[in-house]
């Protein structure tokens, strides 16, 4: 009779929700992400992720995803926040509420060739190497007399610069520095023309904007901008130079 009762009991309780932690993505192209994030080893956006953690006092699951699923995924308001770069063809859907730093995009030259001003790209005849997708800046993008190779990926693309099928390779300072680290090829880096300045920051769906978990994050992010926490992690990553 009492475990009768008991069960009664039991069944007739309501049942207490775990709340799932928050989700929070990042890309998965390195050095920015991985594929699966390790804690204990983490990409450069896992650390900035954890150490916002650890200044709000919550646990987020970390989503490494393609960027083109990522900006999907807020569109749909299935993610609650992002680390990604600005766009401006994003802003439809998503809310930019504050970025943490800029990175240069620049175009190097192989080293031995002239690359100080912008009329010098159109003078390297063997090409520059450009990643399919990326875009470089307004008058880089729509300039026809810029020499170009259009590549897929990094390691590759650095690979034709040793063997001379490139004169040169644009892209991010921080992508373009680790490539050339895990390529062996940094020492062919030569010249450096900066084309722009991308901003990453933190995204949300629009109708995250200004719930209390962005609020927090917003006010964890003002904080690591103004010690330059991010800068400092990627210098310490990457090393000098990339700014």
């Amino acid at each position: 009779m009492v475990l009768t009762a008991l069960i009664s009991s039991l069944i007739a309780a309501p049942l207490t929700a775990v709340a799932e932690p928050p989700v929070w993505g990042i890309t998965n192209v390195a050095p920015w992400g991985g594929e699966v994030e390790n804690p204990e080893t983490p990409s450069i956006s896992g650390a900035i992720v954890q150490e916002i953690s650890r200044r709000v006092g919550i646990e987020f699951r970390i989503e490494p995803l393609p960027y083109a699923r990522l900006l999907r995924r807020i569109e749909a308001d299935t993610i609650d926040i992002a680390l990604s770069f600005r766009r401006q063809d994003a802003e439809a859907f998503s809310a930019y509420p504050a970025c943490l730093f800029r990175v240069p995009i620049v175009a190097y030259a192989r080293k031995g060739l002239t690359l100080r001003q912008y009329e010098d790209l159109a003078r390297l005849a063997g090409g520059i190497g450009v990643i399919r997708g990326v875009t470089y800046g307004e008058r880089f993008d729509q300039d026809p007399a810029v020499p170009r190779s259009v590549e897929t990926d990094f390691p590759p693309m650095l690979r034709k610069l040793a063997a001379g099928r490139l004169d040169g390779v644009a892209g991010s300072t921080v992508m373009l520095m680790h490539y050339a680290q895990q390529t062996d090829v940094t020492g062919l880096l030569g010249d450096r023309l900066l084309l722009t300045l991308t901003e990453v920051c933190l995204q949300v769906p629009k109708v995250r904007a200004d719930v209390p978990l962005t609020r927090a994050v917003v006010t964890a992010v003002q904080a690591m901008v103004a010690e330059g926490w991010a800068e400092a992690l990627i210098t310490r990553r990457i090393g000098q130079g990339w700014e």
